[in-house]
């Protein structure tokens, strides 16, 4: 198995797209499978080994590292009152990362064009970063300009810069009224 190592911020789906195209295959289940395979885990369920539990293995690192890095289950955790003793990402709580290890935050993948041109003149392939899939942000810290964002059913799973030349872009004049609004920018400091 072809083992890519996740790029800093990249997220879990888009990782899991990054294995599964490099490994040839097509779909999500297929790569699950191969992936399960590989770690061992005979007669796999999302129960027994969380998708995001068999990610951080690909990736070499803890499933709480991997969660950390490259999962939004930290950000929406972050203000929860049920076991808040256990670390995000911790094994010691397969049920939650079998349910909410890989959940959305919002029903949109959002991209950066200008970070997909950087990652084409300088990685080996382009990725869906985490930080643009935080609500309230529509616009790409490291550039400043507005996010463009696609509903394609499984975007995560496919270069972002499929998505570069066809994706919608969120307006300039409602990124403006957003970037003044102070909730908006004391949740997102």
């Amino acid at each position: 198995m072809i083992r890519p190592t996740p790029f800093p911020g990249e997220i879990d789906r888009s990782y899991l797209g990054a294995v599964m195209r490099m490994n040839g295959l097509t779909n999500e289940d297929a790569t699950i499978a191969l992936m399960a395979r590989w770690a061992e885990v005979p007669n796999w369920t999302a129960k027994a080994a969380p998708v995001v539990e068999l990610l951080s293995r690909v990736a070499g690192v803890s499933s709480e590292q991997f969660v950390r890095q490259h999962s939004t289950l930290a950000f929406r955790r972050a203000i929860t009152s049920r076991q808040t003793e256990v670390p995000h990402g911790s094994l010691d709580n397969r049920s939650l990362l079998s349910n909410s290890g890989m959940r959305r935050t919002r029903s949109a993948a959002y991209l950066c064009v200008d970070c997909i041109r950087a990652d084409q003149a300088d990685l080996i392939r382009s990725f869906w970063r985490r930080e643009h899939q935080m609500p309230g942000l529509y616009w790409c810290p490291k550039h400043r300009i507005g996010l463009s964002f696609t509903e394609a059913p499984n975007a995560f799973t496919r270069s972002p810069s499929e998505f570069a030349d066809v994706a919608d872009v969120v307006d300039d004049d409602w990124l403006t009224d957003v970037r003044r609004s102070k909730p908006v920018m004391r949740f997102l400091c």
